[in-house]
């Protein structure tokens, strides 16, 4: 069974996505422009993996790896980490589609946000507080949105029912208990206010460790059948179509504004994801070190 939450710090696509280390190009020599610190920009990275991705759909993943990899290529949050050496810096929250870290009041059983201007999805339309508001509800739709971190419908000030002992909200297809649900989570204008029936003073590490108060288009939501259909609001968008097992392939998000992104420099120009390999052939072909594989990466060890 795959190990949840144990995600790396600096894992090689999280590095590719944000650090000025590498430089890629393709094994011809497609042209490339000066990044960050003299970095090359442009080419393609080859992500060479055993495992296949468990969901793709923000509030359904759980697993470290996953968490990392689609936090730095497609999917942006309110906060996020830093891609440093410095550990005090790196479980700093720092923000990403919020204009700082929130304001906290009644001792932390209330948390604010409010977004950024400029950002937006693939298509080009902002990314709303509505969008952040349908993203967190959709963990409570519990027969359709299976695995994520659950524990937040405990959170959530949503009235409890008292012969399940779960909440009244059913989540946005059903739409039972929505009062419920209305009054723990309200938007006013660009800001996104949070209720907790508890002090959660460290909130901001659960938003940027996780993907479930990432924000969700409602006209892009097709329940279960978007467990692999990415829709971007952050550098990367997918190319096609996921397949899991096989994989997929992110390029350049045209919407995605490098000057609302303070952490992303995305410098190549594309993510090839190759599943389903075995170690030894990942092994063998890194060693080898020939054609796309001179700009291959993997997440074993």
């Amino acid at each position: 069974m795959a190990k949840r939450l144990k995600a790396p710090a600096l894992v090689a696509v999280a590095v590719a996505v944000t650090m000025p280390l590498v430089a890629c190009s393709t094994p011809s020599g497609s042209s490339s422009s000066a990044g960050v610190g003299g970095s090359a920009k442009g080419g393609t990275v080859y992500v060479l993996t055993k495992r296949s991705a468990e969901h793709l759909d923000p509030q359904r993943m759980y697993i470290g790896r996953d968490l990392a990899y689609m936090g730095r290529i497609a999917y942006r949050s309110l906060l996020t980490f830093k891609v440093t050496k410095d550990a005090t810096e790196a479980n700093t929250p720092v923000p990403d589609l919020a204009t700082d870290t929130g304001k906290s009041e009644n001792g932390g059983k209330q948390w604010s946000f409010t977004l950024k201007d400029g950002v937006k999805w693939q298509d080009g339309k902002d990314i709303t507080c509505d969008d952040l508001k349908y993203g967190v509800s959709r963990s409570f739709a519990t027969d359709v949105i299976t695995g994520g971190p659950n524990y937040i419908l405990g959170m959530l000030d949503v009235p409890m029912d008292p012969t399940t002992k779960l909440p009244v909200y059913q989540g946005p297809y059903k739409k039972t208990g929505q009062d419920g649900f209305d009054k723990a989570v309200t938007c006013s204008g660009k800001t996104i206010t949070y209720k907790f029936n508890k002090p959660w003073p460290d909130f901001p590490l659960a938003i940027m460790s996780l993907r479930a108060f990432d924000p969700y288009r409602a006209d892009q939501d097709k329940g279960d059948a978007s467990n692999f259909a990415v829709f971007s609001d952050g550098p990367y968008m997918l190319d096609g179509t996921w397949t899991k097992g096989t994989g997929g392939t992110f390029v350049r998000n045209p919407n995605w504004d490098a000057k609302t992104d303070t952490v992303r420099t995305a410098l190549p120009d594309k993510f090839v994801f190759t599943e389903g390999l075995t170690n030894e052939v990942i092994n063998q072909r890194l060693i080898a070190d020939g054609g796309n594989d001179q700009m291959a990466v993997t997440d074993r060890v």
